[in-house]
Formats: C-alpha cells, structure tokens, sequence
C-alpha cells in the first residue's frame, strides 16, 4: 500500500480553467518577483536516522536543482535561477516554524506527522495583500514554507541504493522531496495519474518520481515563466534501464534475507513503460548464474527475487527489454549494479 505525501495546509483545486492537469494551491500563491532568489536552508546537524548525513544534503540540494532546471529551461525565462540552498553549520532539525525562513529538515522534531506520512510541506503561509499576476493568474505571495521528513521512515537515495542497495522497505527521498517542493513553490497534487511527480502518494522503491514529467513542469513554469512554453513527453520507442538495483529484502543481513532486483523501465522522453519484458543476469558470490523474465508493472517497475542472500559480491545485468514497437537501448541508463553483503 503506498504512503502518503500530505500537506498539512491547503486545498486541492484543479486549474481546469488552464486546459492543464497540473494543480495550483488554493488560492493561488507563489514566490513573488521580488523574493528570487528564494533560499532554502538545509538542517544538517543531525540528519536523517536512515540515511547518511552527506547522501541527505544532496538530496535535498538536488530536488531544488530539478525544478530550477525546468523552470530556467524555458526560453521565456531570464535572470539567475529562482531557489536557492545553504547548508548552515549547527543548524539541526528545525521542523516547521513560521519566521520567514524556509528549511528543509528532518525527523519531524515536533510530532506533527502522522504514521504513513513520509514528509509534509507547509503552504499555508501567504498574503493576500500582495499580488503578482503571472500568465493571466493573480498569485498571492508566500510568505514562508518549510519541508520536513517524517521520523521513523526507512529513506533510501539514488545515490545511496548505487553505493549501499536498497532494501525492500524503503523509500526514495529524492522523489519525495521533489515532490515537497513542488508543494513549497505554490503546487498542490495533481489529478493526472500516478506517473507524474506531484502525484499525491509513492510506494516503496519508486524511483522514478525524483524526475518531472510534463504535467510537473508545466506547473513549475506557468506559476513562475509568464509567457511559459509548455511541454508535451510523448511516447517513445526507446526501451531504457533507469535504474537497476541490487538489495536486501531486510534492512540488514540476517538468516532470511533475499537478495532482491528492482528494475525501472521508462522511454528516452522519461515515461515509465509498462507491460515491458525484462531479462535479467545475476551472478552471486558462490559463482552461480541465475537468470529471469518478468514484466513491468503499471509503474514501469518489475522486482526479481535472486533467493537467499550470501556474504559476498553480487553483480546483476538487464540483458534484454522487449516490447513491441520499441528497441532496447542498453547504452542509456543503468542497466547493470554491484553490491556486497
């Protein structure tokens, strides 16, 4: 069952009037042209309990990165990118608190989160005195917002799951803080479908929310690009490995554990592919060579169970996708992992 991203202020309201999918905050509201630069501070005296302090802070540097990226990436745009980040010495888990200062911190210091709620973001800071109209929309002004993971939640990172594997119970924080700050920058979720980032909920080992789909950038540019150039993913023929990992089915080796493969198929334009057969080659550390074939689910993903873990290197390959109309493209991606346990 997927957890849920919540916000803890705010409506949802379909921007239906915009022929769009994406969803802005009731009212609308967003940073203003003059709060840009608009920095996010990073709490890292403590850190995330499950994730190493120096995978955290690049999460968190990398989801204000991505929608940057999108938003400068549109031709209408002009001037310095609109976030920024700091990483203040000492400054721990500030949790939320309206002073004006936005931060991005973790464990949820106050105990508002409840259970399932892997992070929130408060929107509920603005004015309506102030207005700034942006591709025909009168947008209030944010006033502060902060992001905060929930304690107790087992995170993973891309970065991590490369470096360390990712067990089965985990969850990516580079999808869920994109996510967040879509919310911080003035997005509610969207009613599009489960592919796209701002979508209201994630299951455990989902990595491909860390990247925007059209319907995610669109409503990064209308809210902050007047005269924004809108974007459309089609569909494409390319069948791409993004990414494989190799994990334990537990948090740490123990007698039952399972060496697991997550797999993640997605297009050359970034759409997940469904219905895609995966060939997979796992070589364990006894020298042993265990192959399979499974499809991708709904959500572009297939899980291959290598059987009992063993003390040693593992190294696995996606030899081969197929799906009609469409060519594996094993150059692009990450068709292959190692990891030792």
């Amino acid at each position: 069952m997927n957890a849920r991203r919540h916000l803890p202020l705010g409506l949802l309201v379909l921007a239906a009037s915009l022929s769009v999918g994406f969803v802005l905050l009731s009212p609308a509201r967003k940073w203003q042209s003059n709060q840009l630069p608009r920095n996010f501070r990073i709490g890292m005296a403590t850190g995330e309990n499950s994730l190493a302090s120096g995978f955290t802070q690049q999460t968190a540097q990398a989801c204000v990165q991505t929608w940057n990226a999108a938003i400068t990436a549109d031709t209408s745009w002009s001037g310095a990118a609109p976030f920024t980040t700091t990483v203040p010495a000492g400054l721990g888990n500030v949790g939320f608190v309206n002073d004006g200062l936005s931060t991005i911190s973790w464990e949820d210091p106050q105990n508002l989160l409840s259970a399932g709620t892997l992070a929130a973001t408060t929107t509920g800071y603005y004015s309506t005195a102030q207005t700034e109209v942006v591709n025909g929309t009168s947008f209030a002004r944010i006033t502060d917002s902060d992001i905060v993971g929930n304690n107790g939640v087992d995170f993973t990172s891309y970065a991590d799951a490369d470096a360390n594997g990712a067990n089965g119970n985990q969850y990516d924080l580079d999808s869920i803080l994109v996510h967040e700050f879509g919310h911080a920058l003035g997005l509610d979720h969207s009613t599009v479908g489960t592919q796209v980032t701002m979508y209201a909920s994630i299951g455990a080992n989902d990595f491909s929310k860390a990247t925007l789909d059209d319907d995610d950038v669109n409503g990064g540019r209308f809210t902050y690009v007047n005269g924004y150039h809108s974007v459309n993913y089609a569909a494409g023929s390319q069948l791409i490995c993004n990414p494989l990992f190799l994990g334990l089915s537990t948090t740490t080796f123990k007698n039952n554990s399972n060496v697991y493969l997550r797999v993640t198929i997605v297009d050359e334009n970034g759409n997940l592919v469904s219905n895609a057969s995966v060939t997979i080659s796992v070589t364990r550390p006894n020298g042993t060579v265990g192959t399979g074939t499974a499809a991708t689910n709904s959500a572009g993903q297939v899980l291959f169970n290598s059987g009992k873990a063993l003390h040693g290197n593992y190294s696995a390959t996606v030899t081969n996708v197929t799906k009609a109309g469409m060519s594996f493209n094993a150059g692009a991606g990450k068709p292959s992992d190692t990891c030792t346990f």
